[in-house]
């Protein structure tokens, strides 16, 4: 039997006690067993991970990924850089606070050549409006840390049964949030998507918070209005193919995400969702909680 056979029948083993665990008629048995195997995934998951780091310093990772085991338990932790889904994981740690401070969650399916299937889970689920917004979030997140991200599809959510896994095990007994209400998200018109420039950004208004609108071919962007690396306004900022440039000291930005890219440590650019239905550009109102999904 080859270590990856091996390895494969111990997963499954795993994640087949796991769901004994859970069908067992003794709550506080199963809170007791799941709060020990979550600190025990929180202790390796933090050491995988700098582990991680401290071998693509030097140069080592690529070879220690080589070994099946390894390869497997980098994979796991989603800390494996040729794993589609592994790197999807991380690009959703952008959005994971936010959907969890509403009692909601997203799961990655699969990752099929660029295109990234996830279902939502607990409270974004309940609410169309909500979970096309935070859709929109989260496809902003993927574009941003995805290489190669193609495009998402949201699978309808399943029924509401404990779903096993060998990571992503239940919180009973940590002290997990409960469940609150979504207020769904209230949209507001800012622009008309015909009267965007393609070389400038356009400022616009959204109660009293100005934001500025980037127009990418089919795609609008919108981004706080003031450069995090000089903190002047960006209300004349420019446009020079996918890069925004600060007119005050030509500080440069990716217009798709926002990151610094003129080789400048530094801030990136708040980003915020926006819908473009037909002509018209919509901005959520409430601007301050959707400054989570600011990088």
């Amino acid at each position: 039997m080859s270590v990856e056979v091996s390895l494969d029948e111990l997963v499954a083993e795993l994640n087949a006690r796991i769901q004994n665990l859970e069908a067992l008629p003794f709550p506080q048995v199963r809170e007791e067993v799941f709060a020990v195997l979550q600190i025990t995934d929180y202790i390796h998951r933090a050491g995988v991970e700098r582990l991680g780091e401290r071998l693509a310093r030097a140069g080592l990772l690529e070879e220690v990924l080589q070994d099946p085991a390894v390869n497997l338990l980098f994979t796991l932790y989603n800390q494996n850089p040729h794993d589609q889904a592994s790197l999807a994981e991380q690009a959703l740690e952008l959005v994971r606070p936010y959907m969890q401070s509403h009692g909601g969650e997203v799961e990655v399916l699969a990752v099929e050549d660029g295109v990234v299937h996830v279902r939502l889970q607990g409270s974004c689920k309940t609410c169309a409006a909500s979970a096309a917004t935070l859709k929109n979030g989260i496809e902003v997140a993927l574009r941003s840390g995805l290489p190669g991200f193609k495009g998402l599809v949201v699978h309808e959510p399943e029924p509401d049964e404990p779903i096993p896994g060998l990571i992503e095990l239940p919180m009973a007994g940590m002290g997990a949030p409960a469940p609150t209400t979504v207020q769904a998200p209230v949209f507001t018109q800012v622009a008309e998507f015909s009267s965007l420039s393609e070389t400038h950004v356009t400022p616009v208004f959204a109660g009293e918070k100005e934001v500025i609108l980037v127009r990418l071919g089919g795609e609008v962007n919108a981004f706080d209005c003031t450069c995090p690396g000089c903190r002047m306004p960006l209300n004349d900022a420019k446009l020079s193919g996918n890069v925004l440039v600060c007119t005050w000291q030509n500080c440069a930005y990716d217009a798709r995400n926002g990151r610094r890219v003129d080789g400048v440590e530094g801030a990136s650019l708040r980003i915020y969702p926006v819908s473009v239905q037909g002509n018209r550009v919509l901005l959520a109102t409430d601007l301050q909680a959707w400054e989570l999904f600011s990088r």
